[in-house]
């Protein structure tokens, strides 16, 4: 009788199998279940492929193992944006779909999303810290984060890789940094000087200056500005309510929406300079109203010289020319940024400045938007004695720390 033929597999059909391979290495095949696609592995000893293998079947079993796809992270991102971009304002949307298209595709979206590993993530961030600001790579982890956490949900991954994962250090700023690049905050010299400079140059910077004081006054962000209407402003309660803000989108469009956040949407107290500097404006664009056939009445606060809204794309280049004409580096969102530090530095509790900027958290207030001025640190210079039994060394040289 022929002796029986030897075989090399050690387990019955759909529970997977395991055989020695020329180069002396053990594989394990098995099944993705509902499916006829079958995946190896290859293991060194035959008792670590038959572990392994008990694992991975079991795990399968549990619905603890996502199923091996092959989609990559740019067509996950088609996906997944889809179902993002409509939640988004139009502005975060715009740089969202550029972050996604001129960043994160040219260097993963070719990867399979199951074959992503932390040190991808790692090596990603180190690169992009050598040509980005540090605000691209939050925007970059912010995409990656929440894509991964999509793709987690609907088990196509067992982790999100970019969990837990760092941003670089912060670097020291070379020579070359483009300064326009780095929030401040103004001191009050500079920002008398950015409010005289708005009332001596013509055009687009005398007619906004007034918008100018307000943002310095309150903290309003550029697109909530553009969108203030009359409608919520109440003069006589001495208060403004954000509900609109205004967005850039694709191809500069600009597109009106709700706050950027819930926080956003919130109310904002005005002191008596505020509502009289309010009722000059009013008054000044009733006149002009009346003058103007061309005027074309939208109620917002502040327009154009025909009534029609502000493109903040142009509110950020007037701001531009004022910065300049007052021989300060700054941008229009550092005007925020003055807002909050001077409250702050007025002993302002920092739950009221974060209610009034519409931050989601008083953290990220303190963390972005506080920014400490000179005087403060020589207001609290103490000598070591001073320490040791009282008594704080006044000094008084008011100049900028930044």
């Amino acid at each position: 009788m022929r002796p029986a033929r030897k075989n090399k597999r050690t387990r019955a059909n759909n529970a997977g199998s395991v055989r020695q391979l020329p180069s002396g290495t053990w594989q394990a095949t098995y099944t993705i279940p509902g499916t006829t696609r079958r995946k190896t592995f290859t293991c060194r000893t035959k008792r670590e492929a038959e572990k392994k293998l008990n694992q991975v079947l079991a795990d399968l079993d549990r619905g603890m193992l996502a199923i091996p796809d092959d989609i990559t992270l740019e067509r996950w991102m088609e996906l997944y944006f889809a179902n993002k971009l409509p939640t988004l304002a139009a502005s975060t949307a715009a740089d969202y779909e550029w972050v996604r298209d001129k960043i994160i595709m040219p260097a993963l979206g070719k990867r399979p999303i199951q074959a992503l590993r932390p040190l991808d993530i790692v090596g990603f961030y180190a690169q992009l810290a050598t040509k980005y600001q540090r605000s691209i790579l939050v925007q970059v982890r912010a995409i990656l984060r929440g894509a991964l956490r999509e793709a987690l949900i609907n088990e196509l991954v067992m982790r999100n890789v970019v969990e837990g994962i760092p941003l670089p250090a912060r670097k020291a700023l070379p020579d070359t940094e483009d300064p326009q690049e780095v929030s401040r905050a103004l001191t009050p010299e500079e920002v008398t000087r950015y409010l005289g400079a708005a009332q001596t140059l013509r055009g687009r910077a005398y007619r906004w200056r007034r918008l100018f004081h307000l943002m310095l006054a309150t903290g309003l962000r550029r697109g909530e500005i553009c969108a203030l209407r009359w409608e919520h402003v109440d003069l006589d309660r001495g208060e403004l309510k954000v509900r609109r803000s205004v967005g850039v989108g694709k191809g500069g469009k600009p597109e009106e929406g709700p706050p950027k956040t819930l926080k956003s949407r919130r109310t904002v107290t005005l002191d008596a300079e505020l509502v009289a500097l309010l009722r000059d404006h009013a008054e000044e664009q009733a006149t002009e109203r009346a003058a103007l056939k061309a005027w074309r009445e939208h109620g917002m606060v502040f327009t154009t010289l025909r009534g029609t809204p502000i493109h903040p794309d142009d509110l950020s280049k007037v701001a531009r020319e004022v910065a300049r004409a007052a021989g300060v580096d700054v941008r229009l969102h550092d005007l925020r940024h003055t807002h909050a530090s001077l409250l702050l530095s007025r002993g302002v509790p920092v739950e009221i400045v974060s209610e009034r900027l519409g931050h989601a958290d008083p953290a990220i207030t303190l963390r972005i938007y506080r920014h400490v001025y000179y005087t403060e640190h020589l207001h609290h210079t103490y000598s070591l004695q001073d320490l040791l039994h009282g008594g704080p060394q006044q000094t008084a040289h008011p100049r900028p720390l930044n």
